[in-house]
């Protein structure tokens, strides 16, 4: 019987890991077709170069440095990051009035989709009809509606 609940999961997984390879398998695997050519930003494909552009990135002298402030700004974003997400669930943690409005504040970001989140900056920005425009208007701040 446990050998069948096994498959079972297997099958219920199958569509979720087609995604996952899709979604991140092809574009990893066309990075690295890509990177074995010789292509263009603009334009059709370039051809095949094999490992010579991985030996040019190596030995230009800048690949060191570009190297090591990736890996510094990499550390101290990411410890930042690891800092101020502790304090803050540390300070959402305790009691206090609001806190289940800035709980919501918090997680709001991470809730909305990008394309939602870009539409309604998009939005807010317009120059014909944007709310900033509106809001400054309104507040006398400016005058004629600005593209931004």
């Amino acid at each position: 019987m446990e050998a069948r609940w096994k498959i079972r999961a297997w099958l219920l997984l199958l569509p979720l890991l087609l995604v996952i390879v899709a979604i991140i398998g092809w574009p990893l695997a066309n990075t690295l077709v890509l990177s074995l050519t010789d292509a263009e930003l603009v334009g059709t494909g370039g051809g095949f170069v094999g490992l010579d552009n991985f030996a040019k990135a190596l030995t230009n002298p800048a690949f060191g440095a570009a190297f090591f402030n990736t890996a510094i700004f990499a550390l101290v974003s990411v410890g930042i990051e690891i800092i101020v997400g502790v304090l803050a669930a540390l300070l959402l943690d305790q009691e206090f009035p609001g806190r289940t409005a800035l709980r919501a504040l918090m997680i709001l970001p991470w809730a909305l989709p990008t394309i939602v989140n870009a539409t309604l900056w998009r939005l807010i920005y317009n120059p014909e009809y944007g709310a900033l425009n509106a809001l400054l208007a309104q507040f006398g701040l400016i005058s004629d509606y600005r593209s931004w």
